[in-house]
């Protein structure tokens, strides 16, 4: 990667562990099952430079003489202090802000959004978009799920970003939408609530 210079680099993937990476400087970064992160062993100068492929949740430890800088495949994510989600798929990059500001730019573009709490950036090849962070961006960590009105597939797909295994990879037919809070649940606990509020077998 262009990204780096001489430094020692450490490649870690992320597997279903839901243990942080702690950076030297003290921030984290929880991956998603399947990312890639690429970080120096130390960070030199005054610069903090990750690399990210696919998901994860970063929380960065404030130094204003050194900015932290996460880049994946189309974006640069430029921050000092604050936590975020950032998913990278084929198509696009998502950043979502959980606390302070960052700034979204697309890469060999000049063009930039600056993002604070509660806001996400969809990033492609040619544009970025700022809009209102969908409440679900975090829950593949967390566990915890807001639906309003949604469709029963998408549900579900959803909640399997979370719970790996146990719930039905073929889903009845149902008109059924969702309007629900899931925190702290099992997998089980999770079943049975959507059989009583879809009246549904799996």
């Amino acid at each position: 990667y262009q990204l780096f210079s001489k430094e020692e680099m450490i490649i870690i993937t992320g597997s279903a562990t839901g243990v942080p990476i702690k950076l030297t400087d003290g921030s984290k970064v929880w991956l998603n099952e399947g990312a890639l992160l690429k970080y120096p062993k130390r960070f030199l100068g005054n610069a903090r430079k990750v690399y990210l492929e696919g998901e994860g949740f970063f929380e960065v430890i404030r130094d204003e003489g050194s900015p932290f800088t996460v880049s994946t495949n189309r974006s640069q994510i430029h921050v000092l202090g604050t936590s975020f989600n950032i998913l990278e798929t084929d198509s696009t990059t998502r950043v979502s802000v959980s606390s302070g500001s960052v700034r979204v730019s697309v890469k060999n573009k000049n063009e930039s959004v600056e993002l604070v709490n509660g806001e996400e950036a969809l990033v492609s090849l040619n544009a970025v978009t700022q809009r209102k962070a969908s409440p679900n961006y975090a829950s593949w960590r967390t566990g915890e799920f807001t639906f309003d009105n949604t469709p029963l597939p998408k549900v579900i797909a959803k909640l399997k970003t979370y719970y790996r295994s146990g719930l039905p990879n073929d889903i009845p037919e149902s008109d059924c939408r969702l309007t629900a809070k899931i925190s702290n649940m099992n997998v089980n606990e999770v079943i049975e609530l959507l059989k009583e509020v879809c009246d549904i077998n799996f």
